[in-house]
């Protein structure tokens, strides 16, 4: 969950090289063998484009892909273990805590005070070289809580009460929170924004909020902002769109590009190793097969379609990454709609719809049958008992229509024509009988267009609805499923990359708070509404006993596993390509495979011939039958939010 959604699935900072001994940054950072090669343009597929590169409203992995490139966070997570480690932030303590006896009314909880202390880095700088210090980050945050309802301030809007720079050091910061946050400053950090761009173009109060007394003022005068301006800016002005990051935005051509640049001021000595990244866009996963095939392209930015992964083995070019994906893919329902609100019905689809099939027939083998949200790198949170078939029997991943017919008839379903379909809910009121059922899945992943077919048909031996296939491109299934209010579809197959920390992403996946009728864009598109399930969300989110949080997300997990707001229909083996006779510093980790930010600062040509091209004679244009196939096969993307994101 950012979806993360990544996902802002969030990046932080690490202990500065210019502050330590060499070997110690070397034993730290995950860097490429030393090597003399270096530089280059690096091409990279995406399968769609980006829409907008502002890290308050960004929604989708491309997006977070690029907006990694080019704004940096607190902390950072390392690609191996999956640790939070240091970045901008080089240290952080709790100081003080303490308990009020007052409601917020936001989270229904006491306020509980807690003071952190936040030393920072004292060598980086934006692009444009005026310094990162805390000033920049007070602002940052500042800026967050002033944009209220914005998708990607949510959490820092719940829990951050007060922020400002110490009196004594510009690079120390004070962060008081409203509540515990058993994982601060990770899921808490925003994007470091640069003051001098983002304060005098939205703050409407800026040259009152900007004096230096402001900056060390714990009760400095609140931001005025209006957060439907910000919602509104696209972030794509190379003059503006500035950050402490790695890359720096040059251009974006729609649908066909987003061009970045190392960016010389990166306080990482060395690094990026490439001169240039290309996000060329290919909306056809076997497109960018060919693409790669051909050498048009550097490395594939999603899975590669199993039937085609045994010949890449075999190219001799070709390397696959190949491992467990930090995410889960489902189908969800909208709970505000009959038949998906009643339990029985949703129970049922579980019990006949055949993920081993998805597993074996769809992905070649190359994953799992799906339990809860709690995906396989994260096994240490993952609720075993989910797989208790006697406990709960609708987790069965085989087709299991008995078992379906006995769920709904103990229910009260009834066929009421003999048909050997229900077709009345168990209220004796509602027939559902010739209803029309639509179950939405991105045209662009062709494992869930035909697990999506599957399960219509599927579903349709056992009642008697007309349960219709809808294959939409990426954006209008998102814009149906989280930005249209009331929401109105009725089910849907998508998939999230998630964050390290569970409750990071168990919260707004299924929190109530985060419905889209309370946040625009929420990830709680279901509905669904469980009191018990919000307050332990509160409780594990206060909880900085790593083994107490566990049994508090175990519980989580039984709820949705008796409730099913969601289906997690499978884990997938994230499969990837990249040429290696042409490229070499890729970085596989659990988080998003090879396409990570390691990769993106690690990568470089293995041969640089100077001058490097323009991006048109570095991206060739494809065949006109991959360009056919391209434009038959809607384009869409994998969807990413905060400390996870959604595919």
């Amino acid at each position: 969950m950012y979806k993360g959604k990544g996902l802002l699935k969030v990046f932080g900072l690490i202990l500065l090289p210019l502050l330590l001994l060499m070997p110690i940054m070397l034993s730290t950072v995950p860097v490429a063998k030393a090597q003399e090669e270096g530089g280059g343009t690096i091409v990279i597929a995406f399968l769609d484009d980006v829409k907008t590169l502002n890290p308050l409203t960004y929604d989708t992995v491309w997006e977070d892909y690029v907006i990694s490139c080019i704004y940096e966070s607190l902390v950072n997570v390392e690609p191996a273990t999956l640790k939070v480690i240091p970045w901008l932030a080089q240290k952080w303590e709790m100081v003080s805590r303490t308990e009020l006896n007052i409601v917020d009314p936001e989270t229904g909880t006491n306020y509980t005070r807690v003071l952190f202390r936040i030393e920072l880095a004292k060598n980086m700088t934006f692009s444009d070289g005026v310094p990162v210090n805390g000033v920049a980050v007070v602002f940052s945050y500042r800026f967050y809580m002033a944009c209220k309802g914005l998708r990607n301030t949510v959490d820092i809007v719940t829990y951050v009460n007060r922020t400002w720079v110490d009196k004594d050091d510009p690079y120390v910061v004070w962060v008081e929170l409203k509540h515990d946050y058993c994982s601060f400053p990770y899921g808490l950090s925003p994007a470091i924004l640069p003051p001098h761009k983002w304060g005098p173009r939205f703050v409407k109060n800026w040259a009152q909020v900007s004096k230096a007394e402001e900056w060390t003022n714990p009760d400095a005068t609140p931001y005025q902002v209006d957060p439907e301006e910000v919602r509104g800016f696209a972030n794509m002005d190379p003059d503006f769109t500035i950050g402490s990051g790695p890359f720096k935005f040059v251009k974006r051509i729609p649908g066909q590009y987003i061009l970045l640049e190392k960016n010389e001021k990166f306080w990482l000595k060395g690094y990026p190793k490439a001169d240039r990244l290309i996000f060329k866009i290919i909306s056809n996963p076997s497109a960018q097969v060919l693409a790669l095939e051909k050498g048009e392209i550097d490395l594939m930015g999603w899975f590669v379609p199993p039937s085609q992964i045994k010949a890449l083995e075999e190219h001799p070019a070709i390397n696959l990454t190949v491992v467990d994906d930090l995410g889960y893919f489902f189908l969800g329902f909208n709970l505000r709609k009959k038949p998906m609100s009643d339990l029985a019905f949703r129970r049922a689809v579980s019990a006949i719809i055949d993920k081993n099939a998805i597993i074996e027939g769809f992905l070649m083998g190359f994953g799992s049958p799906g339990y809860t949200p709690v995906p396989i790198p994260l096994k240490e949170w993952f609720l075993e008992d989910a797989k208790n078939l006697t406990k709960y029997p609708w987790m069965d991943p085989g087709k299991n229509v008995t078992l379906a017919k006995k769920i709904l008839a103990d229910a009260g379903w009834r066929d009421t024509d003999g048909n050997g379909k229900f077709d009345l809910m168990p209220d004796g009121k509602t027939s559902v009988k010739g209803m029309k059922i639509e179950i939405m899945a991105p045209s662009y992943d062709p494992v869930r267009v035909r697990a999506c077919m599957m399960i219509c048909t599927t579903l349709e031996e056992i009642f008697d609805i007309d349960f219709v296939p809808k294959i939409p491109d990426f954006n209008t299934l998102i814009v149906t499923v989280f930005y249209t209010v009331p929401p109105n579809f009725d089910m849907y197959i998508l998939g999230y990359s998630l964050g390290i920390e569970p409750i990071l992403f168990l919260m707004p996946i299924f929190h109530s708070r985060y419905m889209p009728e309370k946040v625009t864009g929420g990830d709680n598109a279901y509905g669904f509404q469980n009191s018990t399930y919000d307050k332990l969300c509160e409780d594990a989110l206060k909880e900085y006993n790593v083994t107490a949080r566990k049994e508090i997300v175990f519980e989580l997990q039984r709820i949705l596993v008796e409730q099913l707001p969601a289906i997690i229909l499978y884990y997938r083996k994230n499969v990837q390509a990249y040429r290696a006779d042409k490229v070499a510093g890729i970085v596989p980790s659990s988080i998003g495979g090879h396409m990570n930010y390691w990769t993106f600062i690690n990568v470089y040509k293995k041969t640089v011939v100077p001058p490097i091209p323009t991006p048109p004679e570095v991206i060739p244009m494809i065949s006109a039958a991959v360009a056919v196939s391209a434009i038959l096969s809607i384009a869409a993307g994998f969807w990413f939010r905060r400390a996870f994101v959604a595919a």
